[in-house]
């Protein structure tokens, strides 16, 4: 079969190809493609060959013989078809052009085709995006309306059954229901030819399912969704990245687009686009550097000429050219700085917050009691930092909900006990109230800071045998199991993590803070538990609120790609992790990323990266991760906070790891998701 290419620019880089959506051609991308290159060029990428095959019978490629089609299936799908035409893309597009990898990108019925692509050559798949699209195949029904629609386009030699792709529909976008979108498709359409459609619609039929191919991605990914999707949005897209373990995925959900979310929204789904190209070009330094290594592509800037910086003509030498210590210079623009490819973290098991704070209702008197009294409220306990649980469920955890009315007289006998309002969550137009109830006991000294450190991100887990001699109306410790929050966030759903974050932090707040810290007086708590007020009159009744201890996390990475690890004093085992430390009064975020950096390790840093953050209540602080680009390669370390650091590239991690050399941080803690970024996939 033959495959008529469009090709939007030329470059040295590796190629993206787009592939288009059923009924319509390539000149879905034409907008897309267009603001890929204007991007791409602000953001200082290598210029990249874009290139946008029409599938067999669109646009000016030809409908395939049947010899080319190959077997069909005894109600007509053609079995073959899908996979015909992946291996003319690749010996068409790719081998013909002198490329042995690219980065293929496909819409709706293009998905299939890229995905059909990695099974047969995954060899020449440098990274795979998938946009409005799904990846299992047609069930019965919808397989045999396709084969009719086929039918119907031969004899009627028209494409009337498929016009209905130009026509908008309740809750599509406002670009589908406008007439530059409805006028252009029933164009495009128009210009198809019938036998063409007909070709695609039992190509379409006979398609495979090609859902293993998720797992079996190891190359950067990205799915892109429009929000307005009626067969593909966010929600069901999502259900795909799980099944994509085996590498990183950005998903990018597109709001007020539709199925043809690069037409609706070109400029969007670019940008979408380039953040995993980014990963793309990333992966191919990290596995093809230039020269035999990254050093010797350095060699020619470090000195004026291989023998020793004479100039090798003229009477006077040319001067010396040397790298710079904080920026080093490499041969060709593609080699982009290792931290210009970290991507924001866009989910961290302790940044859940999904309810509504109802902020301004916790001051208003009685707001407590109504939610008290609220049969939409369910109530959970927390204890010492854990979480009650149902019993046996510690595998896939929930937290244990209670009803409101059932515990609320309970309650109010409980001494010691603090009510605490978490917010309200909204589904399906109904509301739901939470409120948390901490039962820890009235601690025996408050903690000691000298012994608290941000190298408590990784330390170990509570001690749940306290949770076991409390009581909340002499059964919490009886019906339920109890789950540190380490263990209880990252396997939790997002509701019930961000729930018992909030309550674990403020719960511990409170058992920390008994007196009021300027006049000593005993407090109790008010706004719902987001705040104490101080007992003494005589002193205002001043109103306290939670103070947050802001630390910073960085991961390091230097100019050859690897990652700086160390084990400090305070960790367990043959435990590493990447740097943290406290900020100290009068410093910015940014300085104490430096500061501490050095003062560990001996590494000064160039340029630093903000990434994302996560409370983490243990006791109080607040994790702002960074990665920061290394300007010495010399370690030392202090040998009181760290006892070791050392250079690490992927391939060695993955060794010692092997080896039990080393052991990573908790699957609740920010590091661990750094650390699986820069890797490439979930450690």
């Amino acid at each position: 079969m033959r495959i008529a290419t469009t090709s939007y620019r030329d470059g040295g880089s590796i190629p993206v190809v787009l592939l288009h959506a059923f009924p319509i051609d390539h000149r879905v991308w034409d907008d897309c493609a267009q603001a890929l290159i204007e991007q791409a060029d602000a953001q200082g990428f290598e210029p990249f060959p874009i290139y946008a095959p029409d599938m067999p019978g669109a646009g000016e490629s030809p409908v395939p013989s049947m010899q080319d089609t190959g077997a069909v299936d005894d109600d007509g799908a053609y079995a073959e078809a899908m996979d015909n035409m992946a291996r003319a893309i690749v010996d068409q597009v790719l081998t013909a052009n002198g490329h042995e990898r690219a980065f293929f990108v496909g819409i709706s019925m293009g998905a299939y085709l890229a995905l059909a692509i990695h099974r047969l050559f995954p060899q020449a798949v440098a990274g795979l995006a998938i946009v409005d699209s799904k990846s299992a195949n047609d069930g019965p029904e919808a397989r045999a309306d396709r084969i009719r629609i086929a039918h119907e386009c031969w004899e009627t030699h028209s494409v009337a059954s498929v016009m209905h792709f130009a026509q908008p529909h309740e809750g599509d976008s406002d670009f589908k229901k406008s007439d530059t979108f409805i006028n252009t498709f029933t164009r495009w359409i128009n210009e198809q030819t019938p036998a063409g459609v007909a070709w695609r619609e039992l190509m379409a039929a006979g398609r495979r399912d090609e859902t293993d191919q998720l797992e079996a991605l190891r190359v950067p990914a990205g799915l892109v969704s429009g929000e307005r999707d009626p067969s593909s949005n966010p929600a069901m897209m999502r259900t795909l990245a799980p099944l994509m373990r085996n590498t990183h995925v950005d998903f990018t959900q597109i709001d007020d687009a539709g199925h043809f979310s690069c037409f609706e929204k070109p400029r969007e789904v670019a940008a979408a686009l380039l953040i995993t190209y980014r990963r793309v070009c990333d992966e191919q330094m990290r596995l093809h550097p230039q020269g035999d290594d990254v050093d010797a592509a350095l060699a020619p800037f470090t000195s004026a000429t291989a023998d020793g910086g004479e100039s090798d003509g003229g009477d006077a030498a040319a001067p010396t050219a040397t790298a710079s210590d904080a920026t080093p210079v490499f041969r060709g623009s593609h080699l982009i700085s290792p931290i210009a490819m970290i991507q924001p973290l866009t989910r961290l098991p302790l940044a859940q917050d999904v309810v509504d704070d109802r902020t301004a209702d916790r001051e208003k008197p009685g707001f407590l009691d109504e939610i008290m009294a609220d049969r939409a409220t369910q109530v959970f306990l927390v204890s010492h930092g854990l979480v009650a649980v149902p019993k046996a469920s510690r595998a896939n955890p929930r937290l244990a909900m209670l009803p409101a009315d059932y515990v609320a007289d309970a309650i109010k006998q409980a001494h010691g006990a603090v009510v605490m309002f978490m917010g309200t969550h909204t589904v399906g137009g109904r509301h739901h109230n939470y409120v948390a109830v901490d039962i820890s006991r009235s601690m025996d000294a408050a903690p000691d800071a000298r012994h608290v450190s941000a190298d408590n991100d990784f330390g170990t887990i509570a001690d749940d045998s306290s949770a076991h001699k409390l009581m909340f109306a002499e059964l919490a410790s009886k019906r339920f199991d109890w789950c540190d929050l380490r263990d209880f966030a990252p396997a939790a759903p997002s509701l019930d993590a961000g729930l018992a974050v909030r309550a674990v932090s403020l719960g511990a707040w409170h058992a920390s803070q008994r007196f009021c810290p300027c006049c000593a007086s005993p407090v109790e708590p008010a706004n719902c538990g987001w705040a104490q007020r101080c007992t003494n009159k005589a002193d205002g009744n001043r109103l306290l609120f939670p103070r947050i201890e802001p630390a910073v996390i960085t991961m390091v990475i230097d100019s050859h790609d690897r990652v700086l690890l160390q084990h400090n004093t305070a960790f367990r085992g043959n435990l590493y992790s990447v740097c943290a430390g406290f900020v100290e009064s009068g410093e910015s975020l940014e300085h104490a990323v430096r500061r501490e950096c050095e003062e560990e390790t001996g590494v000064k840093l160039a340029d630093v990266k903000y990434m994302g953050s996560q409370v983490w209540p243990f006791p109080a602080s607040l994790m702002a991760g960074f990665v920061a680009y290394a300007q010495s390669e010399d370690v030392h370390v202090d040998g009181v906070e760290v006892a070791d650091a050392r250079w690490m590239s992927r391939d060695d991690l993955t060794a010692a790891i092997a080896r039990d050399e080393v052991t990573l941080p908790g699957r609740a803690a920010i590091a661990r998701y750094m650390l699986s970024q820069w890797y490439g996939k979930e450690l």
